[in-house]
């Protein structure tokens, strides 16, 4: 074969790919979407929240009481998207939102009296303004589905809380958390929208406990935030 056939051939080839890999933009939902520099959305998530609770020396040394333990329940989110696009596989993200959210504290006392209650739950509802700023990591597109790693740190302030009466022994918890965020999730394309299911996982960095002079506080040494959450992204 011939260095002009050699070339020949070569051009074809290139031609050819040229042109599927037109068509397969041209086939796809929303081909050129991820290239802009700036877009919007929304979601709804539903969480399961509880605490991550250290106990203290005073729940080892009290003879009354036998356990103290964390009671997750579910909740739900939501929020808005913003996104802004650094470069082909790296997206910078802001995701306020408001969540509910209820976790429990159950205690188990030493009781002898049979016709008293030897467990007491301590119910914490709360809402949260939350600033999550993550950073996201995106594989690459395979016709209408991209896989994606998002990571980061969630800023929240409760808005809304039960406040225990004065005089009451209760469980108090301040009202500012700081948490780790990290998850996964996949882009589908639609023809006129990007859906997004994600899972998260979110680890609270603060002591949020409020110091009371009541054995239920007293009881605890540290109490963190601990949240796994699924949502669902329209963007």
């Amino acid at each position: 074969m011939c260095s002009k056939e050699i070339l020949f051939s070569i051009l074809a080839l290139l031609f050819s790919y040229h042109i599927s890999k037109s068509q397969r933009i041209v086939n796809a939902n929303l081909p050129y979407y991820d290239e802009r520099l700036l877009h919007y959305g929304f979601f709804m998530a539903g969480n399961y929240a509880t605490f991550n609770i250290k106990r203290s020396q005073f729940f080892v040394d009290d003879t009354t009481m036998l356990a103290v333990n964390p009671r997750g329940t579910p909740g739900f989110t939501l929020g808005f998207v913003v996104n802004l696009r650094l470069e082909q596989f790296f997206d910078l993200r802001l995701l306020p939102a408001a969540g509910f959210y209820l976790r429990e504290v159950t205690y188990k006392f030493e009781n002898n009296d049979p016709t008293k209650d030897s467990i007491q739950v301590e119910s914490i509802e709360s809402t949260y303004i939350e600033l999550p700023l993550l950073l996201k990591y995106k594989s690459t597109r395979r016709a209408n589905t991209r896989m994606y790693l998002i990571g980061g740190i969630k800023p929240a302030i409760e808005v809304g809380t039960r406040k225990a009466k004065i005089g009451e022994d209760r469980l108090l918890t301040r009202n500012i958390d700081v948490a780790l965020d990290y998850g996964f999730g996949i882009d589908l394309y639609f023809p006129m929208f990007k859906f997004s299911p994600e899972i998260r996982f979110s680890y609270g960095i603060i002591n949020l406990l409020k110091p009371s002079d009541n054995i239920l506080s007293n009881s605890i040494d540290k109490l963190r935030t601990n949240t796994f959450t699924i949502l669902f992204i329209f963007e």
